[in-house]
């Protein structure tokens, strides 16, 4: 599917390896990305993030990291074989339209999701409920409320001892 009539390598195909800063370039101009495409070795693949967060559609195995990473025909498509890997980024290249409005909702995503501040908020306001003894297993923990304004995200429980919440975890 990626070879041209003689089998060789499609030129728009490039196999880069490991990369350093200069992946930037290479991700913000391609189409599609594919990390790890069985996903087998993957707990929270970094890669993942990278690739959504240059605005490129993401096409990976549908295990580990990668359900927590890829939102299935959101941000990209999560495959469970081979064969819908090798179909689906053909898919992805015969319509790049699709491939852009993945790409474009995969960056937001992690722009939400994976900033940051807003992981650091949840795992302060998390250890916060624990020091305290502000746990009640069979609950859930109540985020703070996030506050947009512009490019920058704000907690309003900032302004609030964190004592006035109700703190529950669901383990």
């Amino acid at each position: 599917h990626l070879m041209d009539i003689d089998g060789k390598i499609h030129p728009s195909v490039e196999f880069l390896g490991k990369l350093g800063v200069e992946k930037k370039k290479y991700l913000s101009r391609a189409l599609i990305g594919i990390p790890n495409p069985t996903g087998d070795t993957e707990n929270c693949p970094g890669t993942t993030i990278e690739i959504s967060a240059s605005g490129t559609a993401v096409v990976a195995g549908n295990k580990y990291g990668n359900l927590d990473t890829v939102l299935h025909k959101e941000t990209g498509i999560l495959v469970g074989s081979i064969k819908a890997l090798s179909n689906n980024i053909c898919k992805l290249l015969e319509d790049p339209i699709l491939a852009k409005r993945l790409g474009n909702r995969g960056e937001q995503f992690v722009r939400e999701r994976y900033d940051y501040y807003s992981v650091v908020n949840e795992w302060e306001y998390l250890f916060n409920c624990l020091e305290n003894n502000n746990v009640n297993i069979k609950g859930t923990i109540l985020k703070p409320n996030m506050v947009t304004s512009g490019s920058s995200a704000t907690t309003q429980s900032s302004r609030i001892p964190i004592h006035n919440y109700q703190c529950r975890y669901q383990w």
